[in-house]
């Protein structure tokens, strides 16, 4: 899982080029996206040697993937920690999710809070929302819901998606606020348009269950159906159980819900 997070963001914020270096950067970005990795291997070495914090880290995730080198989990730690002591926030988030898991590492929760709240200060939304992980569970620090809330707000506001999930369960909970299913509601309706399949599945249950929001099982229906497409298995005996209490005239108008639930989605 590791090594698919890292590929997945390594080209987001190639506009951070290190000054002096940007050709040699852009050069090595065209090599990677042609699958010359080699190449692409040899010119962010060059860049990473220079200082360029953006070469380094992806010197770092080439080495974490085998691309166009030996896989070597030292090295690329080395490069991610360089990288990240000259502010990359990339760096600093895999860094922490390293540390949290023990993905070449040992595991260390006090270094991934560490690394994590570096990111999440700069407003990297995935970084705040992990933090708030570690608050709520107690990874690292005391558990404290009330950072907890801080952090996942702040993801959340900038609209990630697993944010809102779990501020929503947070407002369920009543951790770092007062019980209240219908905060609860409008965020995880906003994880759920954005196709976060849990969100979806417990949205689904408040409607089923009229608690937050007015009580609708066309409404559940379709995102208990959509929670479905979007692989929640235990939306699936949910669903089963809401369609036997429902009329057919309900049970059609659900799934033209859910119709423009997964529609909207594909956009």
């Amino acid at each position: 899982m590791f090594a698919r997070l890292t590929a997945a963001v390594l080209f987001l914020f190639m506009i951070i080029a290190g000054p002096g270096y940007a050709s040699e950067l852009d050069d090595g970005v065209a090599a990677y996206q042609r699958r010359d990795f080699q190449q692409a291997f040899q010119l962010f070495s060059k860049g990473a040697e220079k200082g360029d914090s953006q070469a380094q880290y992806n010197l770092a995730v080439l080495y974490a993937n085998g691309q166009g080198t030996a896989a070597d989990p030292e090295k690329a730690l080395h490069w991610y920690r360089t990288s990240a002591d000259r502010g990359n926030v990339l760096a600093q988030y895999n860094l922490g999710t390293m540390f949290e898991r023990g993905a070449g590492v040992e595991k260390n929760p006090e270094e991934a809070v560490k690394w994590y709240q570096m990111a999440a200060d700069q407003g990297f939304a995935k970084a705040q929302c992990n933090l708030g992980t570690m608050n709520e569970y107690g990874k690292g620090v005391p558990v404290n819901y009330y950072e907890a809330l801080k952090w996942y707000g702040t993801a959340a506001n900038q609209g990630l998606a697993e944010g809102q999930y779990r501020l929503g369960l947070m407002f369920q909970a009543g951790k770092g606020a007062f019980p209240s299913d219908q905060e609860a509601g409008i965020w995880f309706q906003k994880a759920a348009k954005q196709g976060h399949a849990k969100a979806q599945h417990n949205l689904a249950a408040l409607y089923a269950n009229g608690k937050g929001v007015a009580k609708s099982d066309p409404d559940a229906y379709a995102w208990f159906s959509a929670a479905v497409a979007n692989g929640d298995k235990a939306s699936s005996k949910e669903l089963d159980l809401l369609t036997a209490r429902m009329t057919p005239e309900e049970i059609a108008k659900g799934k033209n819900k859910a119709e423009a639930i997964l529609k909207a989605e594909r956009k």
